[in-house]
């Protein structure tokens, strides 16, 4: 995102009241998510370069936390999906069980494909393990 793209004629988003090093602040490339957010927030007020960069600053941690706890509330659905038996469990199981202990996970698809084509060759037995080990590395904070 560059800033003659934010504030083009299709966004109806105006430059007033916001200087034009805020401006480039807000429309830059890792603020992307959170830059229509800030920018009614700020739009308008004459709030200097320090008070916008706050405001993304406050935004993005915002942003990190619901992304952490969705993460964390990810994984202990699957991690209770793969601790439903060592023995051999069918797909639709693992998918029931971590659709039904969390909303936020509730991508089936995507669990579909990691299951059936990324761990397609593989018996269920072994899944459960390769998954178990997958979660172990985002316990300790990935790779």
């Amino acid at each position: 995102m560059c800033l003659a793209e934010f504030f083009n004629e299709k966004s109806n988003l105006s430059m007033k009241g916001i200087s034009i090093s805020a401006c480039y602040e807000l429309t830059a490339p890792k603020n992307r998510s959170i830059a229509r957010e800030v920018y009614f927030d700020v739009a308008g007020k004459g709030l200097s370069l320090a008070e916008v960069r706050e405001k993304l600053s406050i935004k993005s941690q915002i942003e990190q936390q619901k992304l952490i706890a969705s993460d964390q509330s990810n994984s202990a659905a699957i991690e209770s999906a793969v601790e439903i038996s060592d023995e051999e469990v069918s797909e639709t199981e693992i998918l029931e069980s971590v659709e039904t202990k969390s909303p936020a996970f509730n991508r089936p698809e995507q669990i579909d494909t990691l299951i059936n084509v990324t761990l397609g060759g593989l018996k269920n037995k072994e899944k459960l393990e390769f998954l178990k080990e997958c979660i172990a590395i985002i316990k300790k904070g990935g790779l």
